[in-house]
């Protein structure tokens, strides 16, 4: 998640960089045209409203959401435990050393589902900004499902149990 929300290296789309860059004013300015002119027949009017109301939102979503404890909590155990492992001199320890304590990220149970269902709506957002096109969450959860089905040969009645 922490890759997903906050990596600021240049070959990772996260949230952090997508946000980043779309606070370029041109950029802006060339989604909103290319929305216009691929749903003129809506009117002009009422998709820059739409284009502009999505744009607002993903921006101020995905500030609170990079700001927010649980994303830094994440990125801390991230860089602290998962990719570094890091140790710290301890006197209490038997073994004169100590790994990162999760605690100190102070994450709470339920943070994640929180953060993902943050993150579905931000990809919600940014999907008709950049490229105008809608997601179907439930769609795209019924073809995981089926393809999970077919490769563990299981029928759907199987699933519903």
């Amino acid at each position: 998640m922490a890759k997903i929300c906050s990596d600021k290296d240049s070959r990772s789309p996260s949230i952090a960089r997508i946000t980043e860059k779309l606070k370029n004013t041109e950029l802006r300015k060339q989604l909103e045209a290319k929305c216009v002119k691929n749903n003129r027949e809506m009117g002009e009017e009422p998709v820059r409203a739409s284009f502009n109301t999505t744009y607002e939102d993903f921006q101020t979503r995905a500030e609170e959401m990079l700001s927010s404890q649980s994303v830094g909590g994440y990125k801390k155990i991230r860089d602290k435990l998962i990719s570094h492992n890091e140790l710290r001199l301890s006197s209490d320890s038997r073994t004169g050393y100590d790994f990162f304590d999760v605690k100190r990220a102070k994450v709470k149970y339920g943070d994640e589902r929180k953060l993902l269902e943050t993150l579905k709506i931000l990809i919600d957002d940014l999907l008709p900004v950049v490229r105008n096109v809608d997601f179907s969450w439930d769609s795209f959860f019924r073809n995981e499902e089926k393809v999970a089905r077919d490769f563990w040969d299981l029928s759907a009645s199987d699933t519903k149990s």
